[in-house]
């Protein structure tokens, strides 16, 4: 079945922001209402696109996802740029057709592009990535282990890149990273614990913390935080971790440089009764 062609909601707010703050605004507002609900094609359909990864900076806002051909059955990572309202043209990030999964993308303070994606390489899950500097590098392979890399995180501070990801080690599932400072430091580990640990998430605050999310099966899915500030990592917060399903995470900072989350909360005892009673039961 050919999927509908990815779509965008395009907050036009951009020329509002820019406008003197002369405190709130009448509500109902009605061109701010018109403009948040215009939805604009960013794909053309003829491919079927998933999982769109969307950053900004220096004044474009990026977008990168990923493209499957039905005919080649094979797969692009895709990505163009939005400024002054204007779309470029998509571009081939990919060096050549593949098997890649969710891509990540942000930009750092000097307006570097940097995407990451798994790829599927002789039977094996890596994470790769590029970095546009005026012009694009050529692909970099950024894990090496023969274990599975997937679901790449990336956010940027002023003094360097984080990557964070989800990869076998040692036949348990953890959350791992590896920095960049000038160069890409080595990997080491978010999380190191016996349980399997899913689908990080990761933001960076004002004052240069990376902040990263997961959820964990340890008896049941709970959300766990933890933070690295320079190049030190803090301790394991449980941030939910009740009897009931809680998993899914999502993080934002806001300008007073306070750390939200948000996450699923379920049934207690969730999927642990699947083979009697159906995954959703």
């Amino acid at each position: 079945m050919i999927k509908p062609p990815l779509l965008l909601i395009l907050l036009a707010a951009s020329a509002i922001a820019q406008r003197p703050n002369a405190g709130p605004s009448p509500r109902p507002n009605p061109a701010l209402e018109a403009a948040l609900h215009q939805i604009v094609p960013v794909t053309t359909g003829v491919r079927e696109d998933d999982h769109p990864a969307i950053a900004s900076g220096g004044g474009r806002v990026w977008l990168a996802w990923v493209s499957f051909s039905e005919t080649e059955g094979t797969s692009q990572i895709y990505a163009r740029s939005m400024e002054g309202g204007k779309w470029s043209e998509p571009i081939v990030l990919s060096e050549s057709p593949g098997d890649y999964h969710k891509p990540a993308i942000t930009v750092d303070s000097s307006g570097a592009v940097w995407v990451a994606w798994p790829a599927q390489v002789r039977g094996n899950w890596d994470i790769y990535g590029r970095v546009l500097r005026g012009k694009w590098s050529k692909t970099e392979r950024l894990t090496t282990d023969a274990g599975t890399d997937l679901a790449p995180q990336l956010a940027a501070s002023n003094d360097g890149v984080l990557l964070v990801w989800q990869g076998v080690r040692k036949n348990n599932l953890d959350i791992l990273y590896r920095y960049h400072r000038g160069s890409w430091g080595k990997e080491g580990f978010v999380t190191d614990n016996p349980a399997n640990d899913w689908e990080p998430v990761l933001v960076v605050a004002r004052d240069g913390a990376f902040h990263v999310a997961w959820d964990s099966y340890r008896g049941d899915y709970d959300v766990f935080l933890r933070t690295m500030r320079g190049a030190a990592w803090g301790p394991e917060t449980p941030v939910a971790a009740s009897p009931k399903l809680e998993n899914h995470a999502a993080l934002a900072v806001d300008p007073a440089d306070r750390l939200w989350i948000a996450w699923e909360a379920g049934p207690e005892k969730w999927a642990s009764d699947s083979a009697d009673g159906g995954l959703r039961a």
